[in-house]
């Protein structure tokens, strides 16, 4: 493990707070008992999946955002051998997002960022997905009470995206970082541990969905935690250290 590493940059969804829960608080009150055979996370996952599929699409104005949404929870629904109308996808959709002005960090994320923050460690924010959006959810996360806003990148303001690994050199210029300082947090293999490895950052993938990292891929992740007792962990001793051998 390197002992540079000092600067902990995050994603949001799925990473600082646990996106199923308004996920499956928006799929009860859309479809109380209408799907009560689907596995609701298996759902998740694959719309999920399915929105990465278009993602890069959506960010170069070849699909418009409403078009996202009923693709990525129609498809999903086809993956689980169910149909689900444009229509009632997007009352899905209006209904998630509803829920998403509800979520909160859970206490052991607010513990860790509060006593990284209290220690001086740099902590910022790699977001994929639009600008107005992703401000929502931080300022309904409160996430601004220990990220500073000159630390937070957003992929649709800065028109760069993860996996490529131009966002990350992007940070590292605005941050006045070196690649080999900064570690990144994420839950997606595809979008986060590639990217990150891809600009030479360590990588944290917060596995929280127990994927299996593809048979042919060509980066492994430097650290993979399932829980968020094992990322406050981690990210502890990996500040420690650093801490330690800075003090030699």
């Amino acid at each position: 493990m390197s002992n540079k590493v000092k600067k902990f940059f995050f994603d949001i969804d799925d990473t600082l707070y646990n996106q199923y829960e308004p996920f499956r608080r928006a799929f009860e009150y859309s479809f109380g008992d209408r799907f009560k055979a689907l596995n609701v996370e298996r759902i998740f996952i694959d719309s999920r999946a399915r929105s990465d599929e278009v993602f890069d699409m959506v960010s170069r104005g070849e699909i418009d955002k409403e078009e996202m949404y009923a693709y990525r929870i129609g498809k999903a629904f086809e993956d689980n051998g169910a149909y689900l109308s444009k229509p009632d996808c997007l009352a899905f959709q209006d209904n998630y997002e509803t829920f998403q002005g509800k979520i909160c960090l859970s206490e052991q994320i607010q513990n860790l960022l509060t006593y990284l923050s209290k220690q001086g460690v740099f902590l910022g924010i790699i977001s994929n997905g639009p600008e107005r959006h992703q401000w929502f959810k931080i300022k309904t996360l409160g996430l601004e009470k220990w990220f500073p806003k000159e630390n937070i990148f957003i992929s649709g303001k800065i028109g760069l995206t993860k996996p490529h690994r131009e966002i990350f050199q992007y940070v590292e210029k605005r941050t006045h970082s070196q690649s080999d300082e900064c570690l990144y947090v994420g839950d997606a293999y595809p979008i986060d541990v590639v990217g990150a490895k891809r600009a030479n950052w360590k990588s944290v993938w917060f596995n929280r969905r127990h994927h299996v990292q593809p048979d042919d891929s060509e980066y492994t992740p430097d650290f993979v935690v399932e829980s968020e007792l094992e990322l406050s962990e981690l990210l502890l001793a990996i500040y420690h250290i650093t801490l330690s051998f800075n003090e030699k």
